[in-house]
């Protein structure tokens, strides 16, 4: 009887050793990139990589974005926006929704992780419980490319957004969830960040100036030799 008992204790204390060590990883695609100063649009696409079959299965995920709101002088409400979400061509056509819809602005109200702005609400994937997209696990799956807006942006600037975590954001925190509902807070963050450059009229201004300070100053030279 002791026994038995030891074993089931081993076997339950090894289960939960499983469950603590398993992963679930979101990760951007690119890290990095430039975009013009001003207004625009930029685009991300996100990972997802589950290391042991804990969840056995995905169905559905939930993503807040986050970026710090004092960076670079400060981030105001509604600078930077989910516009649009689209799913990988295997998801859109097995039922995965998005569960956001419209613009979702990043904005200090609501927001749960101090000191950071947020997506207002989640951005993830849920299946439409009919034919939905479904991932058996282990494994790494191709999940949504994310388009953001932003505006007021100045050249030479560095922006840097990441997923939220439980531990900081007790309450929106990214996650993904099984057929049956059941909800596994992400392992770690997605990262990815912007730099602002100058707009493609301004660089041919620049260029212009830089060509016409060349020929001054070459007719110069030739003027003191002659």
């Amino acid at each position: 009887m002791k026994k038995t008992a030891l074993i089931a204790i081993i076997a339950v204390l090894g289960f939960l050793a499983q469950s603590a060590w398993a992963t679930i990883d979101f990760t951007a695609t690119p890290l990095s990139q430039n975009v013009s100063a001003g207004s625009g649009t930029f685009q991300v696409q996100l990972q997802l990589a589950v290391t042991t079959n804990t969840p056995a299965t995905v169905s559905g995920y939930d993503m807040v974005f986050e970026a710090l709101a004092s960076q670079n002088g400060g981030i105001s409400n509604g600078q930077f926006a989910v516009t649009g979400a689209t799913a990988p061509a295997s998801g859109a056509a097995n039922g995965w929704i998005r569960i956001a819809s419209g613009t979702d602005n990043l904005t200090a109200v609501g927001s749960d992780h101090s000191g950071f702005v947020q997506t207002a609400s989640d951005e993830g994937f849920a299946g439409d419980n009919s034919n939905a997209q479904t991932f058996t696990t282990p494994g790494t799956f191709q999940l949504a490319t994310y388009t953001f807006s932003y505006s007021g942006l100045t050249a030479g600037q560095t922006y840097n957004f990441q997923s939220t975590l439980q531990s900081t954001s007790a309450s929106k925190f990214s996650d993904v969830s099984n057929q049956s509902g059941s909800v596994f807070p992400a392992s770690s963050r997605a990262t990815f960040s912007i730099t602002v450059v100058p707009e493609p009229a301004t660089w041919s201004l620049l260029g212009l100036g830089g060509l016409g300070s060349l020929g001054l100053t070459l007719l110069r030279a030739r003027r003191k030799v002659s």
